[in-house]
C-alpha cells in the first residue's frame, strides 16, 4: 500500500541528466558512424589490393600485408559492434579505430614516399575523423597524438634524416586545428541537445496538460448533463472509468450512503492518493483518490487498474482532477437537491399563506360590499368614501396575493396551461369589474372585441391575467385620460393590445420594465406604487403560451402593449406543467 502527494508536471531534467542522455545519444551516434567508417575501409582495401597487384607488383607484399591487417581489424570491429556495448567498451573501440587509421598511415608513407605527402594525407585523415566522429575534444586530442607518433614511426621509409620544420608545424597545426574545432563542435552539440530535449519535455508537458484538461472539459460537461438526476452518484463511476481509461471506478461515500456490498473507504488523506497493490496475480491495482470539498472529505473515488496493470503518472494527475471535477458535481448535486427542497418548502408556505390571507380579506371586501348597498342601512356619504377605500385596498392585497401565487407557481414549473373555448366579451367583463376598484374616476377605460362571435381557443386563465396586470398597470400610470383594451385576430394569432395615455415609458427604460420587481425611478416609484412583479409575469405567462409581447411608447404620451398569441386548434393537447408551448 502506497501513499503519494497531489501528482504534479515532471519537472524538467537536472543537468546531470541531461548529461547522461547526451552521452548515451552520441554513443550510440559515434557507433552508426563507426560501422560506416570501417565499412568504407574495408571496401577501400578490397579495391586498393587488385590494383596494387597490376600497377606495382614489387611492393605486392607489404601492401598485401598492411590492407590485410585493415580489413581484418575492420571486420573484427564490425562483427564487434553487433556483439558488445559501447558504453561499457568505449576505449576498445577508440583504440580499434586509431589501430585502422595508424595501418592506413604506414600504407600511405609506402605509398606515397615523401614527407609532404604523408602530412597531407594525415591532415585529411585527420579533418574527416574530426568531422565524421561524433566525439570530444580528448578523443581527438588522443587521435592527433597517435598521428604524430605514427609520422615518427615511418620517418625511415621516407629517407628522412631530420624532419622538415615546415612539415612538422603544417602536422601540428593541423592536429590544433582539428582538436579545438572538436571542442567548438562538441560544444554547440551539446547546447542543442540540451535545448531540444527541454523543448521536447516542454512540448510533451503541453500536450498532456492539453489531453487533461480536454479529459476533464468532457467529464465536466457530461456530469453537467446529468446534475440535479438521482443517478448521479453512480453515473459518476461509469463515466470517470471511461475518462481515465481504467478497468472500473466506483464513488465511495464517507457517510454511509454507500451499500454494504461495496468495501469500506480507507483512511483517505486530502491531497494524497493511496495506491492498494493487487491482492491476487493478475488483479490490477486499485486507486482511491480523495473527494473533498474544503477540506472536508466527502468520499473517494475507487479506480481498478486493468488486469496485471499499473497506473502511470498522467493516470495520477488525470485521477485528481476527475475528483476534484467529481467532488463539485456532487456538491452542486447536493446543493440543488436542498434548493429544490427549500422551493417546495417555501412554494407550499406560499399556498398556505396565500389561502389563509385571501379568507379574512374576502371576508372584509364583502362586508364592505354589504355596507356599500345599504344592506345595514344608508350611509353618509364621508362613511361611503371610506368604504370604497377600504375595497380598493383589499382588492389591491388580494391583487399582490394572487400576483405572488402566479409567480410562485412560474417559478416552480406548476402552473398548468389548459385549452379551452374563450369567450372574450365575458372574459372583458370580468376583468371590467376587477379594474373598476383601481380607477381613479378620472381615468375612461373602453373596450373594443373586434372577434364578437369568434370561436378561440386558449387558456382563458393566463389571458385574463395577462389583460388584468396589463390594465391595472395601464391605470396605475394613467393619472388622467383613457386606457384602451383591443381584441383582434392576425395570421392565426390573437392579438391583445393594451394602450394608455399615461406617463410613458423611457426608450432606455424599455427593456427592463419586464425584470422581476424592477421599477421606473425612485420618484415615480414613492407617486405611483407598486411591486414591479406585474409585468414579469405577463412576460412569462406570454412566453409560456408561446406568443410575444412589445410595446411602444413615448414618455409623456403614454404607452402601447401588443400582445401575439398563437390560436390552438381543437385538436391540440395541454402542455405539461412548465413546458412552454412551441409555434
Amino acid at each position: 500500500m502506497a501513499e503519494a502527494e497531489v501528482a504534479t508536471a515532471a519537472a524538467a531534467p537536472s543537468h546531470a541528466e541531461l548529461g547522461r542522455a547526451y552521452r548515451e545519444t552520441m554513443a550510440d551516434l559515434f557507433l552508426s558512424r563507426v560501422r560506416g567508417v570501417l565499412t568504407f575501409f574495408i571496401l577501400v582495401s578490397l579495391v586498393t589490393l587488385p590494383a596494387e597487384a597490376v600497377l606495382r607488383p614489387e611492393r605486392m607484399l607489404t601492401a598485401m600485408i598492411l590492407l590485410c591487417g585493415c580489413t581484418l581489424t575492420s571486420a573484427f570491429g564490425l562483427v564487434a559492434l553487433g556483439r558488445i556495448t559501447w558504453r561499457r567498451y568505449a576505449k576498445t573501440f577508440f583504440t580499434l579505430v586509431v589501430t585502422v587509421l595508424v595501418e592506413i598511415m604506414t600504407y600511405d608513407a609506402v605509398v606515397w614516399g615523401t614527407a609532404a605527402d604523408v602530412a597531407m594525407v594525415l591532415a585529411c585523415f585527420s579533418t574527416a575523423v574530426a568531422v565524421l566522429l561524433p566525439w570530444d575534444w580528448r578523443c581527438q586530442l588522443a587521435t592527433s597524438g597517435a598521428f604524430f607518433v605514427m609520422f615518427a614511426v615511418v620517418q625511415p621509409f621516407l629517407g628522412m634524416t631530420a624532419p622538415e620544420p615546415g612539415v612538422v608545424m603544417f602536422v601540428g597545426l593541423t592536429s590544433a586545428f582539428t582538436v579545438v574545432g572538436v571542442g567548438h563542435v562538441d560544444r554547440y552539440r551539446r547546447q542543442a541537445f540540451v535545448r531540444r530535449a527541454l523543448l521536447q519535455h516542454a512540448s510533451a508537458e503541453k500536450e498532456e496538460e492539453a489531453r487533461i484538461a480536454t479529459a476533464l472539459f468532457q467529464l465536466a460537461r457530461t456530469l453537467d448533463e446529468y446534475l440535479g438526476e438521482d443517478d448521479l452518484v453512480r453515473r459518476v463511476g461509469g463515466i470517470a472509468a471511461n475518462v481515465l481509461g481504467c478497468g472500473e471506478s466506483r464513488i465511495v461515500l464517507a457517510k454511509g450512503e454507500n451499500d454494504r456490498a461495496k468495501p469500506p473507504l480507507p483512511d483517505l488523506k486530502p491531497g494524497f492518493l493511496l495506491e492498494v497493490p493487487a491482492g491476487r496475480p493478475g488483479d490490477g491495482a486499485t486507486l482511491y483518490v480523495p473527494l473533498c470539498r474544503q477540506q472536508v472529505l466527502l468520499g473517494g473515488l475507487a479506480f481498478t487498474a486493468h488486469p496485471a496493470g499499473a497506473f502511470t503518472r498522467t493516470q495520477y494527475r488525470l485521477a485528481f482532477g476527475i475528483a476534484h471535477t467529481a467532488a463539485v458535481a456532487l456538491e452542486n448535486h447536493r446543493l440543488i437537491a436542498a434548493l429544490r427542497t427549500a422551493n417546495r418548502v417555501k412554494s407550499d408556505f406560499l399556498s398556505t399563506m396565500s389561502h389563509e390571507l385571501r379568507t379574512p380579506l374576502h371576508i372584509i371586501d364583502g362586508c364592505a360590499d354589504m355596507l356599500a348597498s345599504g344592506a345595514y342601512g344608508s350611509q353618509l356619504p364621508e362613511a361611503l368614501e371610506t368604504i370604497a377605500r377600504i375595497q380598493r385596498n383589499v382588492r389591491h392585497q388580494l391583487d399582490l396575493i394572487d400576483a405572488t401565487v402566479d409567480l410562485n407557481q412560474l417559478e416552480a414549473g406548476r402552473d398548468v396551461i389548459e385549452y379551452k373555448s374563450v369567450d372574450l366579451d365575458a372574459l372583458f367583463a370580468d376583468i371590467r369589474r376587477t379594474a373598476g376598484a383601481v380607477g381613479n374616476g378620472v381615468v375612461a377605460l373602453r373596450w373594443c372585441n373586434r372577434l364578437a362571435g369568434a370561436a378561440l381557443r386558449s387558456d382563458p386563465a393566463k389571458l385574463r391575467t395577462i389583460l388584468t396586470h396589463l390594465v391595472q398597470n395601464a391605470l396605475t400610470f394613467t393619472p388622467a385620460g383613457e386606457v384602451e383594451v383591443t381584441a383582434s385576430e392576425a395570421d392565426g394569432q390573437l392579438v391583445l393590445t393594451v394602450r394608455d395615455t399615461g406617463i410613458g415609458i423611457a426608450p432606455a427604460d424599455v427593456p427592463l420594465i419586464f425584470e422581476m420587481f424592477r421599477q421606473l425611478g425612485p420618484s415615480e416609484t414613492r407617486d405611483f406604487g407598486g411591486t414591479g412583479l406585474g409585468l414579469y409575469i405577463v412576460k412569462r405567462v406570454v412566453e409560456r403560451l408561446g406568443g410575444t409581447i412589445r410595446v411602444d411608447s413615448t414618455p409623456g404620451a403614454g404607452s402601447t402593449f401588443t400582445i401575439r398569441i398563437p390560436l390552438v386548434p381543437a385538436t391540440s393537447p395541454n402542455p405539461r406543467p412548465g413546458e412552454t408551448v412551441r409555434t
